[in-house]
C-alpha cells in the first residue's frame, strides 16, 4: 500500500530506485481503473497547486469502523485534502529552504470507486515545460501513508519542474528522510483529521478542542531515541535497499538520520537543493549527489565512515549491541589474527594456527593472501557494529587499509598517472602497506594501554 505511480508511455526510465518502490503499467490503470468523472465538483487550494475533484455518491462523507480509527486512519474529504496537501507542501519548502514557485498542477481526484488495494495512485504527465502529476485518491487511507504519499508526489514535481524528457523518482531514503524532518520540525501536526475541518466561523465544539502535539528541539530526537534500541541499518541497506517495507521503523528512522545530517554539512541546505535541482540531468542520484556534497564526501568511503560514526554514536550505550572497552579490543585482536591452515613441514599435515596481519601482507603470496585478507575485511567491517564508540575510528583504518592494499594490488605494473612517477611494483606497495600497519598496531597497543592505567585507577578508587 505505498505509492503506485504509473509510468505513462513513451517515458524514458525512472530512478534508480523506482524498480523497488513503485509499480509501473499504464494500460493496467487504464484497463483495470473505473473511469473518473471529471464533471464532478471541485476545490481549489490556497495557492492555486492542487485541484481536488469529487463526484458526490453515497459514500462522498467516507466513515471509519473503530478498529480503521485505532490503527491510525483517516477519511477524507475535498476540504480536508486541500488544508493537509497545502500543510505538508509548507512543511517540505521549510526543510529545503526554498520559495513555492510551483509550475504545474497537481490534480487528486477523490473517488470512492478506487481499489482499495491501491489508495494513492500517481498517473504522470509529461508538458513542454514539465512533467505533471495526477493522483487518484481513495477517501480511507492510513495517516502515515497519506502524507507519506504527499511528499512523495512534491518531490516529484520539485526534482522534475526542469522538463527533462526522463523523469526522475527520488530515492526511497530521501522520501522519508524529507517526511520525517518536516515531521519533527513542523510547529503544525500535519496529519489532520475529519474533525479539524469545520464551516467557516465555527468551532470544531464548545470545549475548544486542542491536539497535543510535541515539539522537540533536536529534530532527530525520536529517530536517535528508536535507533538506540534498534540496530542502525548499514549505509548500504539505506541506499539501496532490496524492497521497501513501509513499516519498517528502522529504514524510516535510518534515513532522517541521514538526511538531517547531510543539512548540517557544510554544503548545508544549499546541497541539498543542488542535489534535488540536478537529480534529473544524469543517469542516477549517486553521481548527483558526489556533484552536491563533494567537499564533505568525495567518494562513497568517506561516507561510509562518517555514517558508521554517526550510527555508532547512538548505540554505543545499548549493552546488548555493544561490547566494552576490554571486549572491543580483545574482538579487534582476534580480528587481526585470523586463523589459517598451516603445515609446519612438507610431510605434515596442515592444523588451524594463528597468523598475524602482518605476515598475509608480508609473506603470502597470490590468489591465498587476496581471500585471506578480504575474510579480514569483512570481519573489520561487522566488528564496526560491535565494538564501542572510541574504537570505531580505528577499526575502520585497519579495514581500510586492506581495501587500499588490495585495490593497488590490481593496478600492479600500470604507469602512474602522475607525472614521472615510477610504475607501481609489488614489494614497494607491500612495504608502504606494513608501514602503515605498524602506525595502526602503536595506536591500538596505546589505547589497550590508556584502558589499563584508567581501569586501574577505577579498581584503586572502588576500593580505597
Amino acid at each position: 500500500m505505498h505509492l503506485v505511480l504509473r509510468q505513462p508511455v513513451g517515458c524514458g526510465p525512472l530512478g534508480t530506485l523506482s524498480g523497488h518502490l513503485l509499480t509501473f503499467a499504464l494500460w493496467a490503470v487504464l484497463l483495470g481503473t473505473p473511469k473518473l468523472e471529471l464533471q464532478g465538483e471541485s476545490l481549489q487550494s490556497t495557492s492555486g497547486q492542487f485541484l481536488t475533484i469529487w463526484v458526490k455518491d453515497r459514500f462522498y462523507t467516507p466513515e471509519l469502523t473503530p478498529n480503521q480509527v485505532n490503527q491510525g486512519w483517516v477519511a477524507l474529504t475535498p476540504s480536508l485534502v486541500s488544508l493537509t496537501a497545502e500543510q505538508v507542501k509548507t512543511g517540505i519548502l521549510k526543510v529545503l529552504g526554498l520559495e513555492d514557485q510551483w509550475a504545474q498542477r497537481i490534480r487528486i481526484h477523490l473517488s470512492s470507486k478506487l481499489i482499495d488495494q491501491e489508495p494513492f495512485v500517481t498517473l504522470p504527465t509529461r508538458f513542454n515545460n514539465g512533467w505533471g502529476f495526477r493522483v487518484m485518491l481513495y477517501p480511507k487511507i492510513r495517516k502515515d501513508r497519506w502524507i507519506r504519499n504527499l511528499v512523495h508526489v512534491l518531490l516529484l514535481d520539485l526534482i522534475n519542474r526542469a522538463g527533462t524528457e526522463r523523469m526522475f523518482d527520488p530515492p526511497a531514503w530521501l522520501i522519508d528522510g524529507v517526511w520525517q524532518e518536516m515531521l519533527q520540525t513542523s510547529l503544525v501536526d500535519p496529519s489532520l483529521s475529519l474533525e479539524d475541518v469545520v464551516a467557516p466561523g465555527q468551532f470544531s465544539d464548545p470545549g475548544m478542542r486542542f491536539r497535543t502535539w510535541v515539539y522537540n528541539e533536536d529534530a532527530t530526537h525520536m529517530a536517535k531515541l528508536t535507533l538506540k534500541t534498534l540496530e542502525p541499518l548499514s549505509l548500504e541497506s539505506l541506499l539501496m535497499p532490496e524492497s521497501y517495507d513501509f513499516d519498517d521503523i528502522r529504514y524510516r528512522h535510518s534515513a532522517h538520520l541521514l538526511f538531517h545530517g547531510l543539512l548540517t554539512q557544510v554544503e548545508g541546505v544549499s546541497g541539498m537543493q543542488q542535489f534535488l535541482r540536478e537529480m534529473p540531468h544524469f543517469l542516477n542520484w549517486q553521481t548527483t549527489f558526489h556533484r552536491s556534497y563533494h567537499a564533505s564526501f568525495p567518494n562513497m568511503l568517506r561516507l561510509e565512515k562518517w555514517w558508521a560514526l554517526q550510527t555508532a554514536a547512538l548505540s554505543q550505550y545499548n549493552p546488548v549491541r555493544r561490547a566494552d572497552m576490554q571486549r572491543s579490543l580483545e574482538l579487534l585482536k582476534a580480528s587481526l589474527t585470523p586463523q589459517a591452515k598451516l603445515a609446519e613441514r612438507e610431510d605434515a599435515l596442515p592444523v588451524y594456527t594463528s597468523v598475524s596481519l602482518e605476515g598475509v601482507i608480508g609473506q603470502w603470496e597470490g590468489a591465498v593472501r587476496d581471500e585471506q585478507l578480504r575474510q579480514v575485511h569483512l570481519r573489520l567491517m561487522e566488528l564496526k557494529n560491535q565494538v564501542v564508540f572510541e574504537c570505531v575510528p580505528l577499526v575502520e583504518d585497519y579495514a581500510q587499509l586492506i581495501q587500499e592494499f588490495l585495490e593497488q594490488l590490481s593496478r600492479l605494473g600500470f604507469q602512474s598517472t602522475k607525472k614521472g612517477a615510477l610504475p607501481l611494483r609489488e614489494r614497494t606497495l607491500v612495504n608502504r602497506t606494513l608501514g602503515r600497519l605498524e602506525q595502526l598496531e602503536l595506536r591500538r597497543l596505546q589505547m589497550l594501554e590508556q584502558f589499563r592505567q584508567l581501569d586501574a585507577k577505577s579498581a584503586a578508587g572502588s576500593g580505597s
